[in-house]
């Protein structure tokens, strides 16, 4: 608990940290932390599109349990450069529901 893998699309890096432990304490889920990151590391002036844009996916404190939702995972982004974030909450179910949706559509 408490790791986070950075991956650079442009430069095809990774590298991994350490999630600070009164970070995962006072934000406690995916919501918290995926906020705190989006907040912290990309600031309002950041265009979507380019380069300095972030996809930040983050899972629950209950991720790779087997207790009921835990499949759950959330992808945070900013859709537009005035301050809106985008946050889908991902899991089996509605990935699933949303992929047939899309299949019937096209």
């Amino acid at each position: 608990m408490g790791d986070l893998l950075r991956i650079d699309l442009t430069t095809r890096t990774s590298s991994e940290e350490t999630v600070p432990p009164q970070l995962i304490k006072e934000l406690i889920g995916a919501k918290g932390i995926g906020t705190h990151y989006l907040c912290e590391e990309v600031g309002p002036e950041v265009d979507p599109l380019s380069p300095g844009a972030k996809l930040i996916f983050v899972s629950g404190p209950m991720g790779g349990t087997s207790m009921l939702g835990s499949n759950r995972y959330a992808l945070y982004s900013r859709i537009a450069p005035h301050e809106r974030v985008l946050r889908v909450l991902l899991g089996r179910e509605p990935c699933s529901a949303v992929s047939r949706e899309l299949a019937t559509k096209s």
